[in-house]
């Protein structure tokens, strides 16, 4: 199993719960990755089905020694969520997230923002994050 940056990156998870009365919880999550990225064909290691060996049997990278962190085309991912869950019966619960992903690059065509929110109704089942 792989980490879905592949490798050559760096990453940080926060995650902050906050309970102030009984029925009304917080959550807020923020997820902050640099990775160096692949680009003109060249393997700096965040494509992982990139084969690291070519047809001769000698290794497919771009340099065997002197390797730093971030290689490549430097990429910036920041995914924010805030969950407000309001539970007004036992064990049944109201959800409102707001979800932000927000992606700069070196190269400004690769650059992203997306902002998407969501309301649920649940009961008796935790909450599903999708962190990707």
């Amino acid at each position: 199993m792989a980490h879905p940056l592949g490798a050559n990156f760096r990453e940080f998870i926060g995650e902050l719960r906050y309970q102030p009365i009984e029925k009304f919880r917080f959550k807020a999550k923020l997820i902050r990755a640099s990775y160096g990225a692949d680009s003109s064909g060249k393997n700096w290691g965040s494509d992982i089905f990139m084969p690291n060996q070519d047809q001769s049997g000698g290794l497919n990278v771009e340099k065997r020694l002197g390797n730093e962190m971030l290689q490549g085309v430097r990429q910036d991912v920041t995914l924010a969520e805030l969950l407000i869950t309001y539970e007004f019966w036992y064990n049944i619960k109201f959800d409102l997230n707001v979800v932000l992903r927000q992606m700069n690059s070196e190269v400004d065509s690769r650059d992203r923002t997306t902002v998407f929110g969501g309301i649920g109704l649940r009961w008796n089942i935790p909450h599903k994050s999708y962190d990707f």
